[in-house]
């Protein structure tokens, strides 16, 4: 009778272990906050509600410091490869002096093209986490590289237009993932 709960336990153990891994690994790799744009945020690329052109709106506010990624002084950028439960293991600190080149690429509109993105974040390769000098995360970004060359930004930035690579943002990226 005793071998029977002691393989109970055992077995519930292991479950919950294999639950927690995989809970845990979902928390890391996807967005599991709101992603609304805020409301005074949203006022500055819409101030006519909907009715102004959003290519319009947009570049009326490429630039502005109060909708730049990630919004507040980054201190470490860190790219993670988005894969099951690995991802960590595997994860690249990128050197100090190459946080403000990685922050400036993502705020350059000309990185960026106006073709409309369809994918999931699911689809990305890798992951961009961005941290404050608190060690807190103030961005991700989630890229697709091979054969897609798209973003997607949390917080949003209209620096970056609807998230498609530009084909110099392309070659630019590659000579960020080279370093």
């Amino acid at each position: 009778m005793r071998k029977h709960w002691k393989k109970i336990v055992y077995s519930t153990l292991a479950f919950v272990l294999i639950g927690l891994i995989v809970v845990l690994d979902y928390a890391d790799r996807h967005v599991i906050y709101s992603v609304n744009i805020p409301i005074e945020e949203w006022d500055m690329l819409y101030p006519d509600g909907l009715s102004i052109d959003r290519i319009q709106a947009f570049q009326n506010n490429f630039n502005n410091p109060k909708l730049s990624f990630p919004r507040v002084p980054t201190k470490e950028v860190i790219l993670f490869p988005n894969q099951f439960v690995i991802s960590r293991l595997n994860a690249h600190s990128f050197p100090e002096d190459k946080v403000t080149e990685i922050v400036e690429f993502f705020n350059n509109p000309d990185h960026f093209d106006w073709g409309e993105t369809t994918w999931n974040n699911d689809e990305a390769d890798y992951i961009f986490r961005f941290y404050d000098a608190r060690g807190e995360v103030v961005g991700k970004i989630f890229v697709c590289d091979e054969g897609c060359g798209m973003t997607r930004a949390y917080p949003f930035s209209p620096n970056m237009k609807f998230g498609g690579f530009s084909e110099s943002g392309k070659a630019a990226f590659q000579k960020i993932m080279e370093k």
